[in-house]
């Protein structure tokens, strides 16, 4: 009798001829899982549907196409979970289309969170940096509200179905006009479940090779030194904070989830006292302690 666990991947695509069969290759991949993918595509213009389709011949493979004109990588995302089915699945997992992941990734995922007693897991990344692959951390402690103000990996998360359910039973629920204020579905998942007190381990370990490209820059502004990347991914993380959107988009969060607190409070307000309450209190805000003190700055120059 097999008793693999049955592990639904979802992943939006767009444009990635380049590096989707890899990545689609490496999911099927995968050791002591049972795995089916379902692919939502974004009407692209390159050989990306060609190219699942031919897969799909071969693969266990639902595929399917967005069928409006909007383009969006999140709603992609929102839209695969709201129309996932529960059924035989035990886990459910999430996948860029350009990455790799090694063979025993969606194995482990389940394997830590069986032994840490979690319902939702993330883990850190490798990135490729001059030849070499450099572990990208995202696994410092949790602190009491990192939620609040960033995010986890999306394409390392894994949840167990009844937190999944919790996810796609929420989203169904809420008006349309909400679904287009969620700025990442990584973040909305990750903020949602930890209101809800739903246990949450990030692995410090990594099962992924992440692949750096312009499309994807501004999730990997790290490491030593200054280059091209790491200019146009501080640039935009300076426009979002100054242009006031990582304010909203925390607002947007609290306000769709219905969560509310004191936190929430002086963020909305923010006058000159809220923001020096809260730049007492950012160790309790960011994972790493590095994070915590350039919380500091952000909240400074934050409209």
């Amino acid at each position: 009798m097999n008793h693999k666990p049955k592990v639904a991947i979802l992943m939006a695509s767009y444009n990635g001829q380049q590096w989707i069969d890899q990545q689609i290759e490496s999911i099927f991949s995968q050791k002591n899982v049972e795995v089916e993918l379902f692919i939502r595509d974004d009407k692209s213009t390159d050989e990306t549907i060609k190219k699942i389709k031919f897969l799909q011949k071969k693969k266990n493979i639902n595929f399917s196409i967005n069928s409006s004109k909007y383009r969006s990588a999140t709603l992609n995302f929102l839209n695969l979970i709201m129309e996932a089915k529960l059924g035989k699945f035990n886990f459910f997992a999430f996948s860029d289309q350009d990455d790799v992941w090694l063979k025993y990734k969606v194995q482990n995922a389940i394997n830590a969170m069986n032994k840490n007693k979690t319902q939702a897991y993330s883990s850190n990344i490798k990135v490729k940096i001059n030849k070499k692959f450099i572990l990208m951390n995202k696994s410092s402690n949790q602190k009491f509200y990192d939620y609040l103000f960033e995010g986890v990996t999306g394409c390392t998360i894994v949840l167990e179905r009844k937190a999944f359910s919790i996810v796609q039973k929420f989203l169904k629920k809420i008006k349309k006009k909400n679904l287009n204020k969620i700025w990442m579905h990584d973040w909305f998942i990750y903020f949602l479940l930890r209101s809800k007190n739903i246990p949450w381990y990030i692995d410090s370990n990594s099962y992924i090779n992440y692949r750096q490209h312009d499309n994807n820059v501004f999730g990997t502004n790290f490491g030593i030194g200054i280059n091209k990347n790491k200019i146009i991914s501080l640039k935009k993380r300076l426009k979002i904070i100054l242009s006031g959107k990582y304010r909203k988009s925390i607002l947007d969060l609290a306000d769709i989830t219905k969560f509310k607190n004191d936190i929430i409070f002086k963020l909305r307000r923010y006058n000159f006292f809220d923001r020096i309450k809260l730049l007492l209190q950012t160790k309790h805000f960011r994972r790493s302690s590095i994070d915590a003190v350039l919380l500091k700055f952000i909240l400074i120059i934050m409209k």
